[in-house]
């Protein structure tokens, strides 16, 4: 069970940087807000230009309600709005798992 907890070390290290998954949610729009929250998109370039909303998020899959807000499959997120990051994808379903039964 140690190993498990090892997982939430390699979660929100550092800052966030290209390439890593993240979990976000949306300040502006509710509906984006719950898409956001569960599922894990992956950073593809860092924006300084566009701060405060400076990282390019993309998803895998998007609804198809919400195809009109989020472009290509892609959204940009403030720093505040990346609730968690990492370097590899399975430790943020680690994240989703223990939110799912509480642990």
């Amino acid at each position: 069970m140690i190993t498990k907890y090892k997982i939430f070390e390699r979660v929100n290290q550092g800052e966030p940087e290209g390439g890593d998954y993240v979990i976000c949610k949306d300040t502006t729009e509710p509906e984006i807000n719950i898409f956001s929250r569960k599922n894990i998109g992956k950073i593809i370039q860092i924006e300084p230009d566009l701060y405060p909303f400076e990282y390019l998020v993309k998803y895998d899959s998007v609804p198809y309600d919400l195809k009109d807000k989020i472009k290509n499959k892609t959204r940009h997120f403030s720093r505040i709005e990346i609730l968690n990051w990492s370097k590899n994808k399975r430790d943020l379903e680690q994240v989703f798992k223990t939110d799912k039964y509480r642990l």
